[in-house]
């Protein structure tokens, strides 16, 4: 018979309770931490306070290669103990702030196994999953399952075999269990319109900040009861890409007030236009966008123009029109843009620009933060060769566009 696992630690639990309730607040993993000291368990605390500061640092920060080191150490030496019963259940894992998020099969994920290390005090500190092969009865059973309420994340990947459809996503859509979910990605579902509206309607997921719907044929119907009033109100990251999203269900986006916590926006591989780039900057309501892709859409010069004078995406950090027939024309309007001095990554790859306009973008004083411009490698060799950096650490990246 396998051993019962010990009970959990009460003030453990309350801990990673608080740290889930407030999962961008740095002090509760560092209280954890100091408690954890107290007890002896230094590795751990050390360990939780590594990767706190290590999610403050940008990526390139120079105290972040010492500090991926330790890390790393840490986890060699302790990450089996930390798992404990999850480890043969897994197949996948990988820790944040301390916390750890798993990867399964949706029928693992149900099993009396893993119900049983639920029970654990290393389920505790699951924050978040991944799970695999799951059907749209699947579906069902997963939202059922009262695990999902540990879960600050749950990643539900489709494929040709596995897709939960829109009565899946209704049936998550309407679990209680998910009430302290902030990040949901559902990819590859074919969850149609009519998904999309059961989830934007849930009264479980208010909280969630993050929807990733790549791939679910949601088309312009579904882009419209997302960008309702009083629909998912906390969402500050969105992505629709392969959906069929043409200009109007750009617009009804660009048009609710209600989507003005929105700072990452992907519309990547879609029907956007010019007239969509055109909603998208004419609107007062996306101030706070900093990530923006709108590759392989129907994007022209006209629409680079729009974005390059455009005051209200002047806070964009990242672009990427790769893939739209902007040519040498759009490359000149964003060069010479005053409005994107913030963006410090920017991807025209496939937008047949020249060798000359690849020059001007990588020599353009306007874009003043601009660090890395991805172009594809046929299109500027006798400019720059792969891993050239200007004198201001700008780097050109050469890249293949599929």
């Amino acid at each position: 018979m396998a051993r019962r696992p010990a009970a959990p630690r009460p003030e453990v639990l309350a801990f990673l309770d608080d740290i889930k309730e407030h999962p961008d607040d740095d002090a509760p993993p560092l209280i954890l931490a100091d408690w954890l000291d107290e007890r002896g368990e230094e590795a751990r605390a050390r360990f939780l306070r590594l990767q706190v500061e290590i999610a403050r640092l940008a990526d390139d920060d120079p105290r972040r290669p010492d500090l991926l080191r330790e890390e790393q150490e840490l986890r060699s030496r302790h990450e089996r103990a930390w798992l404990g019963p999850l480890r043969p259940l897994a197949e996948a894992w990988k820790w944040r702030r301390g916390l750890v998020h798993v990867t399964m099969t949706g029928t693992r994920f149900r099993s009396q196994p893993t119900r049983s290390a639920s029970l654990s005090e290393a389920w505790a500190w699951v924050y978040g999953a991944t799970l695999r092969n799951v059907s749209e009865k699947g579906a069902s059973w997963v939202a059922a399952s009262p695990l999902l309420a540990n879960l600050n994340r749950l990643h539900v990947g489709g494929d040709a075999l596995y897709a939960i459809g829109p009565r899946g996503a209704e049936a998550l859509a309407a679990s209680p269990h998910l009430r302290r979910l902030t990040r949901l990605l559902l990819t590859n579902h074919g969850l149609t319109s009519a998904g999309a509206a059961a989830l934007a309607c849930s009264p479980h997921l208010q909280r969630l900040a993050e929807l990733v719907l790549n791939n679910n044929a949601v088309g312009d119907a579904g882009v419209a009861v997302l960008a309702r009033p009083e629909r998912l109100p906390r969402l500050v990251a969105l992505e629709l890409g392969g959906n069929e999203v043409t200009d109007d269900g750009v617009r009804h986006l660009a048009g609710s007030p209600d989507r003005a916590r929105l700072a990452h926006l992907n519309l990547y591989r879609n029907h956007v236009g010019d007239a969509g780039v055109a909603a998208l900057t004419d609107s007062p309501h996306l101030a706070n966008l900093r990530w923006l892709e709108l590759a392989r859409n129907r994007v022209t010069a006209q629409g680079a123009a729009l974005l390059a004078n455009a005051p209200a995406v002047r806070g964009l950090r990242y672009l990427s029109l790769s893939g739209n027939p902007i040519g040498y024309e759009g490359a000149q309007f964003l060069a010479a843009s005053a409005h994107l001095g913030q963006l410090r990554e920017l991807r025209v790859m496939g937008c047949n620009l020249s060798g000359e306009g690849v020059a001007l973008l990588f020599n353009s004083e306007e874009l003043a933060n601009l660090r890395t411009v991805y172009v594809s490698r046929g299109e500027a060799p006798h400019v720059v060769r792969e891993g050239l950096r200007s004198p201001g650490g700008r780097e050109l990246v050469l890249d293949k566009f599929y």
